[in-house]
């Protein structure tokens, strides 16, 4: 379960655990003050997280916590500062992702692509002095339950609930609109998801990029690639992005970019509406939310 650390209070948390949730995630963000302002967003401060992660914990729940690189007036400093206090609190697992620009989002970005990742690599580098390993390119955990969702979708059948969920069936992937279109589709007593049919080819590159996502390659699925992605991985093996079955330091920055825009192109795959069975209905319902905004 996702969601905003306000909402999680014992009460919540105890109900949740009997229902049999055993993972949440919270969109901290930046404890950043200047930032938070610059987007509008409540500040969660260290007492309340840490309070979140200690119940959730004595429940059985793991736990973790997501903080966001490259925000509206934020600085590698501040990133950094954040990363030292989240690893005070000791959540199960931190997720450590760039800025993404996704349908909705009207701000610009506070860092450059190429320093949002140097920022994760340099937190990276604290996060491992204090047990936390690395999962995928932006996870770092210290629990065996791992919550990563983009890792899931990428590659099995997969069904979220909620504004922005991604789902997936076969080869139909399904995403919900942003809260906004989401919330007034609810009011209208309608429901609207983007929907695409995958090819036999997509499905392979997704299961190649899933492979690059997690940062160590699955021998038995790299061969069984078809002739044609196995040419690719020679080629990043040959330039040095990838040693073996293993993507190196060089190769990591490809893979963040790689992961970035994906996420931020979806549900559009490759970047084409066309392959989005409803997009007019979706641009009609942009369009009347915007105006009633």
């Amino acid at each position: 379960m996702e969601g905003n650390p306000f909402d999680f209070t014992p009460e919540y948390l105890e109900n949740i655990a009997d229902a049999g949730i055993t993972k949440i995630s919270m969109g901290v963000e930046t404890f950043q003050s200047d930032t938070l302002k610059a987007v509008k967003r409540a500040k969660a401060n260290e007492r309340l997280i840490e309070k979140v992660v200690c119940e959730a914990q004595k429940l059985g729940i793991s736990v973790n916590v997501d903080l966001m690189v490259g925000l509206p007036q934020q600085t590698s400093e501040g990133c950094l500062k954040d990363a030292e206090t989240i690893i005070s609190i000791g959540p199960d697992q931190v997720t450590l992702y760039p800025y993404l620009i996704i349908p909705g989002v009207v701000a610009d970005p506070g860092m450059s692509p190429q320093s949002m990742f140097s920022v994760i690599e340099s937190a990276w580098n604290i996060f491992k002095e204090y047990g936390y390993r690395r999962d995928s390119i932006w996870v770092f955990s210290k629990s065996q339950r791992i919550y990563d969702s983009a890792k899931d979708e990428l590659v099995c059948d997969y069904f979220g609930l909620g504004p922005a969920a991604f789902s997936t069936c076969g080869n139909v992937q399904i995403v919900n609109p942003p809260i906004e279109i989401y919330l007034q589709m609810i009011k209208n007593e309608k429901r609207l998801a983007f929907y695409t049919e995958l090819d036999e080819k997509a499905k392979v590159w997704r299961a190649f990029a899933h492979e690059l996502y997690k940062l160590h390659l699955d021998p038995k699925v790299c061969s069984e690639l078809p002739l044609s992605i196995k040419m690719v991985l020679q080629i990043l093996r040959t330039t040095g992005y990838v040693k073996g079955f293993t993507v190196t330091d060089k190769g990591r920055y490809l893979v963040h970019e790689i992961t970035k825009t994906v996420v931020e192109t979806l549900p559009f795959p490759l970047s084409n509406p066309k392959r989005i069975k409803n997009y007019d209905e979706y641009m009609k319902s942009l369009k009347i939310n915007t105006l009633n905004v």
